[in-house]
């Protein structure tokens, strides 16, 4: 595995050349570069997914040489985990420690940008496949999306069967939760996209949409 995800990287090198965002990036005299697995990787766990690799300030970042040596769990505990800290414990009621501490933390898009907005659809067109290759050699047992861009990429582009939807009321709005199946090359992964841990939600509205995906704790008790 660590030879096909080393040659991922070096794949995702020339695309990323090829993209808008590099070229936006630059005339910006910006660096942002990208990514492929902010923690190691392993087959047949959990993957965690958020829609692309992100911007702090004017922080410059470099391409991704080297394939992330600490767990999802060590990352928790040195607090590196940004705003999905706060998925580490609701997570715990509905899988196992081992599987949480052991999935990976990814992004659909390998490109980097401040705003989800600023890819364009070629840079998602160049992007794909690699995610595509590394779905074939990571294998994952599930997918959890924590982002409303990466749920509405997927139904926009059928890119899941088996889909289900429930809307729940929140703070005078929809909240749209899904789940399905993501089929790729005889892999048929279920699929489940959660509200992001920032979204300004009531606690109820959350709970909901957990058990929607996962069922209720008291059911697994």
């Amino acid at each position: 595995m660590q030879t096909e995800i080393q040659q991922l990287l070096e794949d995702a090198k020339i695309i990323f050349e090829k993209s808008p965002i590099k070229k936006y990036a630059d005339d910006n005299s910006n660096k942002w570069a990208y990514a492929i697995s902010a923690s190691k990787i392993e087959s047949d766990k959990l993957l965690i997914l958020e829609f692309n690799w992100g911007v702090e300030g004017k922080q410059k970042y470099y391409p991704q040489e080297q394939i992330p040596a600490e767990s999802f769990k060590q990352l928790f505990d040195k607090k590196e985990l940004g705003s999905l800290q706060k998925i580490y414990r609701p997570l715990l009621e509905h899988f196992t420690t081992e599987e949480i501490d052991n999935a990976i933390l990814s992004n659909f898009c390998f490109f980097r940008s401040k705003q989800e907005d600023q890819l364009t659809q070629t840079d998602l067109d160049l992007s794909t496949p690699l995610f595509l290759k590394f779905i074939e050699i990571i294998k994952p047992k599930m997918i959890i999306g924590y982002s409303n861009n990466l749920k509405n990429y997927f139904i926009y582009h059928k890119l899941c069967t088996e889909l289900k939807k429930l809307e729940i009321p929140s703070n005078r709005r929809n909240l749209l939760v899904a789940k399905g199946i993501f089929n790729h090359k005889e892999q048929a992964i279920p699929i489940y996209f959660l509200p992001h841990p920032d979204a300004k939600l009531t606690l109820a509205a959350r709970k909901q949409a957990w058990e929607f995906c996962f069922g209720s704790v008291q059911e697994k008790k």
